[in-house]
C-alpha cells in the first residue's frame, strides 16, 4: 500500500511538472510574439505603442495599447504582415473587433518550430485607438465568447485555421432548461450553458455527426 501511494504522489508531482514547464514554453513563444509584433509595427513607422500588459495569470495572453493616423488601421495592419512575409487570416467579430490570425513560425527565438501561430485580437476603442490581445493558437478547434448580452452572445470559433463568428438570439425560455442547443450552420451546432441566476455561463461547440464523418 506504501509503494502505491510513493507512486501516486510521484505521477502527481511529474504530473504538474509537465504542466508548469508547458505553461513556460507558452508564455516564452507568446512573450516572443509580443515582442516580435512591436518590433514590425515600430519598423513600419505607422502605428504607435503607447504600452503593453504582460501578467501572469492563469490565462496566457497580453495586451498592447496602440495609436495609428491611418484612416484603415486593419489595412495598415494586413499591408505591414505582408510585407514582412507573415502569413495571417482575418475575421470580423462584432462592429468594433476584428482577429488576426498570425504566423510567427521561424521568427521566434523560443521555438524553433515551423509554425506558432497567435491570434491578436483588435479592439478599436475610437478612430485611431485601439488594443490589441495575444493569445496562443493551441488546438484544432477553438471558440470563444466575444460578446456576450443579455438576449444574445457573439461566439467564434477556429478550425484548423478557418475562423467564422456566429450572432446567437437567446430567448427567456431557453434560461429556464439551464442549457440551450442551437445549430450555427450546416456544420457546427452550440450548446450554450446558464447559470443560476439565467447568466450566460459557459459554451461549447462541436461539428454535426455528418461532418465528422466527412
Amino acid at each position: 500500500m506504501e509503494k502505491t501511494s510513493e507512486d501516486f504522489v510521484k505521477s502527481l508531482k511529474d504530473k504538474i511538472l509537465r504542466t508548469k514547464k508547458k505553461e513556460e514554453f507558452q508564455r516564452n513563444i507568446l512573450q516572443d510574439s509580443l515582442e516580435y509584433l512591436i518590433l514590425l509595427f515600430n519598423e513600419s513607422g505607422e502605428i504607435d505603442i503607447k504600452s503593453t500588459k504582460n501578467f501572469e495569470t492563469s490565462e496566457i495572453s497580453c495586451f498592447l495599447n496602440l495609436y495609428s493616423e491611418s484612416d484603415d488601421i486593419p489595412g495598415t495592419i494586413a499591408g505591414i504582415l505582408k510585407n514582412s512575409n507573415i502569413p495571417f487570416k482575418t475575421e470580423n467579430i462584432g462592429k468594433r473587433k476584428i482577429i488576426f490570425l498570425m504566423d510567427f513560425g521561424g521568427n521566434l527565438i523560443s521555438s524553433g518550430r515551423e509554425h506558432d501561430w497567435v491570434y491578436v485580437e483588435f479592439f478599436f476603442k475610437g478612430k485611431h485607438i485601439f488594443e490589441a490581445k495575444l493569445t496562443l493558437l493551441k488546438g484544432d478547434i477553438e471558440y470563444f465568447i466575444f460578446d456576450k448580452q443579455y438576449f444574445n452572445i457573439g461566439v467564434w470559433l477556429c478550425d484548423h485555421l478557418e475562423m467564422r463568428s456566429y450572432e446567437v438570439q437567446i430567448m427567456s425560455s431557453d434560461r429556464k432548461k439551464r442549457s440551450m442547443r442551437k445549430k450555427l450552420d450546416e456544420k457546427y451546432n452550440l450548446v450554450v450553458h446558464f447559470d443560476q441566476i439565467g447568466e450566460v455561463d459557459k459554451i461549447k461547440i462541436s461539428k454535426n455527426r455528418e461532418q465528422k464523418n466527412i
